[in-house]
């Protein structure tokens, strides 16, 4: 059921369906008999981001953190996000120091610190926060595990 709210109530009642469309989208479409659907679906994005647990060290040196889209990569600690406005990740030690910072949704932390320093084998400690495209706020802290 659709219902538009003015000045009356105005509801619409068709039948619906839903279809995957890629890894966390849905596609929601009108369908208009038992095997016609409407040829322009919704696509409707869920707001997500989260983090792995660990990564491990890439065996050549400092990269900057960088990292291509669809890639599969478990030498930088980043993000596997959708639809995120405004973003900040801060990466500490056991000890509570500062070793990363980033406002880049597309650089991670590929185990380097202080201008190409190699971080010990550990868990560190991240904090992420920022917005959804529709405004929603995220506030996310996690462990990371750094091995050779």
């Amino acid at each position: 059921m659709l219902c538009l709210y003015h000045t009356i109530i105005f509801c619409l009642f068709f039948n619906v369906g839903i279809r995957t469309t890629g890894e966390n989208k849905l596609a929601l479409f009108a369908v208009e008999s038992d095997t016609l659907a409407r040829n322009s679906p919704v696509i409707i994005h869920k707001d997500t981001i989260s983090f792995p647990t660990g990564f491990r060290w890439n065996r050549t040196g400092p990269t900057g953190g960088y990292w291509q889209e669809n890639s599969i990569d478990d030498h930088i600690f980043r993000p596997f996000f959708e639809n995120v406005e405004e973003y900040s990740l801060l990466v500490y030690n056991r000890s509570g120091m500062l070793i990363y910072k980033s406002s880049d949704i597309h650089k991670g932390w590929d185990g380097y610190f202080n201008n190409g320093n190699l971080a010990t084998q550990g868990v560190y400690i991240w904090k992420a926060s920022g917005t959804f495209k529709n405004g929603r706020l995220f506030n996310k802290t996690g462990d990371v595990t750094f091995v050779y």
